[in-house]
């Protein structure tokens, strides 16, 4: 809706550059809803950074938990429950990556996301291998070859993103995985 009204203001799509959304609502509605927009976005922001701040630090928080990452990691917060040592270590990541351009942010996190599934699609396809007859609570509802089958098209897209990356990309993802396995 919000993109509708905005082709409204600005019908060329050229002019849509970085606060465009911005310089709709001073159009519409003067510099008081550019400001409460303004005001909206801000908070819109510093709320979704603390969700993923806090989604990311549990991550950890279990990984130190079952010992593939150190235990200084696991220590929580007694008044709230956080994993504060977690959570300033996910912080100060990412304040480093801040300094990075959107686009270079966005085509990391596809990669680290096309890897991740990889090795979901890899170790669903090596499960069903060694433990066909594994009593599951969801299974999906294919034999063995189907099940590789079924996983070509995903992982044919995957190594397209992974191959077809920029080279700092690779730099920052195999930094990223090397630290990871170590």
């Amino acid at each position: 809706c919000s993109i509708a009204v905005g082709f409204s203001v600005i019908s060329t799509q050229s002019k849509w550059v970085d606060g465009t959304f911005m310089a709709v609502a001073g159009i519409l509605g003067g510099p008081m809803l550019q400001g409460t927009f303004f005001l909206g976005a801000a908070i819109s922001t510093v709320g979704l950074l603390c969700t993923l701040l806090s989604t990311t630090s549990r991550i950890t928080y279990g990984m130190a938990m079952v010992g593939t990452l150190p235990a200084v990691f696991a220590t929580v917060d007694p008044k709230t429950g956080n994993p504060w040592v977690a959570m300033l270590m996910n912080a100060g990541f990412m304040a480093t990556l801040m300094v990075l351009p959107f686009e270079a942010l966005a085509e990391v996190e596809m990669w680290f996301y096309c890897l991740t599934t990889v090795l979901k699609f890899l170790s669903l396809v090596r499960l069903r291998h060694r433990e066909p007859d594994l009593s599951r609570p969801y299974k999906i509802p294919l034999g063995t070859a189907g099940l590789q089958l079924a996983t070509v098209p995903p992982l044919v897209c995957c190594f397209l993103v992974l191959g077809l990356c920029k080279p700092f990309t690779l730099i920052v993802g195999g930094v990223g995985l090397a630290f990871s396995i170590a």
